[in-house]
C-alpha cells in the first residue's frame, strides 16, 4: 500500500509540473509562429513572430511582428493553457493586421500540445496558432 501511495504521489507531481518544451532541457525554447488560424505566416521584414516560455515564473515574452510582448501563462490540467496580463510596446507599424490576428489568437488559446516538433495552441474550434522551434535566445 505504501508503494502505491508513493507512486501515485510521484505521478501527480510529474503531471502537475508539465512544462511547454520540445524536449528535456529546453525550458527557454524560442517558438516561431508559422500559422495563425490556419493561414501561413509570411513576414515582409526581418521580424519573426515568436514566443518564449519561462516555466520558472510562468511568464512568456516574445515579438508579435511589430511590438515586443510579455505576460503570464497558466497551465491547467495536462493540456490546458491560458494567457493573462499580456502587455506590448506601442510602436507604429505600416501593417498591424498580422500582429492583431496573432494577439487575438493568443488570447483565445485554451489548449496546447507539442506534436511532430511543433507547438500547437488551440481553442474549442481547433488550432489557432502553430509554432516551430527557432534558435534559442
Amino acid at each position: 500500500m505504501k508503494r502505491i501511495l508513493i507512486l501515485a504521489t510521484a505521478l501527480i507531481a510529474v503531471s502537475c509540473s508539465r512544462k511547454i518544451t520540445a524536449g528535456p532541457g529546453q525550458e527557454n525554447q524560442r517558438w516561431v509562429a508559422i500559422e495563425i488560424n490556419g493561414t501561413p505566416v509570411l513576414l515582409t521584414g526581418d521580424k519573426e513572430i515568436y514566443i518564449v516560455f519561462s516555466p520558472q515564473d510562468n511568464r512568456f515574452a516574445g515579438h508579435a511582428g511589430c511590438n515586443r510582448i510579455s505576460g503570464n501563462y497558466t497551465l491547467k490540467k495536462k493540456d490546458q493553457i491560458s494567457f493573462s496580463e499580456v502587455i506590448s510596446t506601442k510602436m507604429s507599424c505600416s501593417d498591424i493586421s498580422l500582429e492583431t490576428a496573432f494577439l487575438a489568437a493568443l488570447s483565445n488559446a485554451t489548449g496546447y500540445e507539442v506534436r511532430d516538433n511543433a507547438l500547437l495552441l488551440s481553442n474549442g474550434s481547433g488550432v489557432v496558432l502553430k509554432f516551430r522551434p527557432g534558435s534559442r535566445n
